[in-house]
This record gives structure tokens, sequence and C-alpha cells, in this order.
């Protein structure tokens, strides 16, 4: 858990965009709250506390699944593996498991017939909307029906919205996320100067967080350069 609430984090950020006195608490939180769900993307860093699993339960016939934050009851932010358990219980460890294959691409799985018995591989097919769901290459028969699908995955995070909220990420990340939103800060203010600065402080942050990090030996492919392109034009940021 972080020790820097919202009341707290406005504040700073208001210090290192030198104390403006015509922003609402509103435009605050946006920004922090951008730079928080921009962190806690696993593209970015995989954050054991949003690290989580839900299951799926197979139906006879059934190749697509409704994986809508509506039904999973939170917003899936990327999945690290998906498990077939040729039984009805996730917690029985004497049942046979095997991981699926990823396919990225929803063509290697809807280009052909699809065969029936067990999945060997998944794709995902839409946003966290209302088409959002998780397709299996084979079409489940009696045998499998109600066997489960074990989805070990990331989730995104509950925006913070009332002043004493923090964040779920260790202490360490509050500055990150301060820095980063004042970056936005000084963007949203038409100042490139200022904001290329704190960019570029925010970038050289989180790159010392994820060195510092210990990690699994099986979680090296989460140390990697940070890239943030991609976030500058995401409509959220």
């Amino acid at each position: 858990m972080g020790l820097d609430n919202l009341t707290t984090m406005r504040a700073n950020v208001n210090f290192m965009l030198e104390n403006r006195d015509d922003l609402a608490d509103s435009v605050f939180d946006r920004w922090i709250n951008w730079t928080y769900i921009q962190i806690c993307n696993p593209g970015v860093a995989r954050h054991r506390a949003l690290q989580t699993n839900f299951t799926i339960a197979l139906a006879t016939g059934d190749i697509d699944y409704d994986i809508r934050s509506t039904t999973i009851g939170f917003q899936l932010a990327g999945i690290q593996q998906v498990v077939y358990i040729d039984g009805t219980s996730a917690t029985d460890h004497t049942l046979t498991r095997r991981k699926l294959r990823a396919s990225h691409d929803i063509r290697t799985i809807a280009a052909r017939p699809f065969s029936q018995g067990p999945p060997h591989k998944y794709t995902l097919q839409g946003e966290n909307g209302d088409n959002q769901g998780l397709i299996i290459d084979s079409q489940p028969t009696a045998a499998e029906n109600l066997n489960l699908l074990l989805v070990d995955c990331w989730r995104y995070p509950d925006i913070l919205s009332a002043g004493g909220d923090v964040t779920v990420l260790p202490p360490a990340w509050d500055e990150v996320i301060q820095v980063g939103a004042a970056w936005r800060g000084w963007r949203d203010q038409n100042q490139p100067d200022r904001a290329a600065e704190m960019k570029q402080q925010f970038a050289e942050m989180t790159q010392t967080l994820l060195t510092m990090t210990d990690v699994d030996a099986e979680d090296w492919e989460t140390r990697f350069e940070v890239n943030l392109q991609p976030y500058q034009t995401d409509a959220r940021g």
C-alpha cells in the first residue's frame, strides 16, 4: 500500500507545478490517475499486488467465453497464462493440468474448422467492453463440460477518488506517480520544456524501481527499458 493519500499527492503535484491556484482537484486527480493506471499496465511493470486469477467453466460446444469486467469482477490488464484443468475444482492439484498456448491473432484459430475435445490454444477478442471474450480452439464435448480454465492475470486498480485513498503499490511508487502527474500537468499547460524535464525524471525513476525490484527467475522478462511514447497519445493521459 502507498503512504501518500490522494490529498497529499494533489499538494505535491501542485508544488511541482509551482503552486497553481487556478486548478480544481478534479484536474489533479485526472493526471494522478492517468499515471497510476499507466504504471499498473503489465507492459510497464508487473506488480504482484495486481496479480490475480479467475476460472471459466467450459460448456459443451462453446468456444467463446465472456471476460468483461462485469463478469469477472475487475478490469483485466493482461493475461499471464491460461491452464486447462481436467476437472471442476481449481484447488484440487491431483487433477491433470495443461497450459494452453496463446495465439495473438484470432485468425489462427477461427480460420480453420474447430476440433472437439479439450482446448490447446486460446486467443482474446475485443477490449474491456461489450465484446471482450476469450476464445478457445476446440469445442468441449460432454466429457469436458464444466471442466475449468484457470486464468492467471493482472488487473487494473480502482482509481483514486476520495482524499484518503492510497494506491495498492509499495510506497516507493508514490513519488513516481506524482512526478508523472506533474509531467502531464506541464504538458497540458502547454509548457513543453518543463514537461520534457518531468517526463525524463518519470522515466528514470520508473526504470530505477524496475531495476531494484527483486523478481523470481521465471519473471526475468519483466525487466525492460521504459518506453513512454505510446502513452502520449493515450486518450486517458
